[in-house]
């Protein structure tokens, strides 16, 4: 959807866009057009009930500079249009008018990856790990809401091979009911998955929490618990990891004591950079390690495996983390965070802007859990 005022440029927009699709995921998706009277809030949020909008996959929002300032997310038309057409079942994606007017190679490879992941296509999965047992991996990430409070995103769930199985849009909440609210969604949504993802029921299988805290008997290890007691019932028998992945530490890493380091080009400058080389893995105990993930960087990811585990490997949790940073379908370039952390990060703080757009609690934004729509 955009304003009359650039139709001379969207042909050529879709021209590239179309390329790109084509030439990296062999898709060839049928472009529609909309095109509005004038850029103002109330004119995007008619055109989002229009038939051709309705019936569409996914919906393409162009805004301008101005949408970007604009701070009252009720007026927003980036957040309007994502609400009512979230409720629809339909992901969208925000360009800005100047990335119509002048194609950058960088912006529309992102954007083709960010349109193929939220029409439920799968970019890429990670390098195999071989394992004797079948394994989910649950990730729960967090955001701040503007009142400074911590918004949690509830467990989002991926195959072990990478791929994304479903993140509920629902149990968005607060400390005050999270524990509530994880084991519901825990049971809920695994059950779901176990029965889609894992073939041979009766075999032990494996369930890896990735954590943005360390876990709690009050919060995480309660929920897993009590979800443990209820599959018990179905007969289903597994053992399950946490691990809390974090920054916030006082480890560096350095290669030769920070001695000739390399130096990059980063966007035409030289830059120095830390020669410890990406994927550096050491462990400092048999629950922590260190995994050197940003070139630029000489803090590495701190992981550790919660002594409450009944599955602790340590070497391999740490390995999967390091492949799952690989996974962000936002850009080609590889993720500071693991997805499984990302993601839920991403989504819980989306939502609670979306939570301000009247009548987005009568919304039926279950209908895409299993697509990208947030990224």
């Amino acid at each position: 959807m955009l304003t009359s005022l650039y139709y001379t440029i969207l042909e050529g927009f879709i021209n590239h866009l179309e390329t790109r699709l084509k030439s990296m995921f062999h898709i060839k998706p049928v472009f529609s057009s909309i095109f509005l009277t004038d850029t103002k809030t109330e004119t995007y949020t008619n055109a989002v009930y229009e038939q051709k909008v309705s019936s569409s996959n996914l919906c393409i929002i162009v805004l301008n500079e101005g949408h970007l300032k604009i701070t009252d997310t009720k007026q927003s038309p980036y957040y309007i249009c994502k609400a009512k057409l979230l409720g629809q079942g339909i992901p969208t994606q925000d360009i800005q008018v100047k990335h119509l007017q002048k194609v950058n190679p960088f912006v529309m490879n992102n954007l083709a990856l960010n349109v193929y992941a939220k029409m439920g296509g799968i970019g890429w999965t990670i390098q195999n790990i071989e394992k004797r047992k079948e394994e989910l991996v649950i990730g729960i990430g967090s955001s701040m809401n503007k009142e400074g409070k911590r918004v949690l995103g509830i467990a989002q769930i991926f195959h072990s091979d990478g791929r994304y199985l479903v993140g509920d849009c629902s149990p968005l909440s607060t400390f005050d009911n999270y524990a509530e609210n994880l084991e519901k969604h825990l049971y809920n949504s695994l059950s779901k998955a176990i029965d889609q993802e894992i073939v041979n029921k009766k075999v032990e299988f494996r369930l890896v929490f990735h954590l943005f805290k360390s876990a709690s008997k009050f919060y995480e290890i309660k929920a897993v618990e009590n979800v443990i007691k209820k599959f018990e019932t179905q007969n289903l028998t597994f053992r399950y990891a946490f691990v809390h992945l974090a920054y916030g530490h006082n480890f560096r890493l350095f290669s030769n004591d920070g001695i000739n380091n390399d130096t990059i080009k980063v966007f035409g400058k030289e830059q120095q950079v830390n020669a410890t080389p990406k994927g550096t893995y050491i462990e400092i105990s048999k629950y922590r390690s260190l995994v050197h993930f940003v070139q630029e960087s000489t803090i590495p990811l701190e992981i550790e495996v919660d002594k409450r585990s009944t599955f602790i490997d340590l070497r391999y949790l740490s390995t999967q983390i390091f492949w799952f940073s690989h996974l962000s379908h936002r850009t080609f370039l590889p993720s500071k965070k693991t997805v499984t952390i990302l993601y839920p990060s991403i989504m819980s703080g989306l939502l609670d802007k979306l939570r301000e757009i009247d009548d987005w609690d009568k919304m039926r934004a279950e209908k895409i859990t299993e697509k990208l729509w947030f990224i």
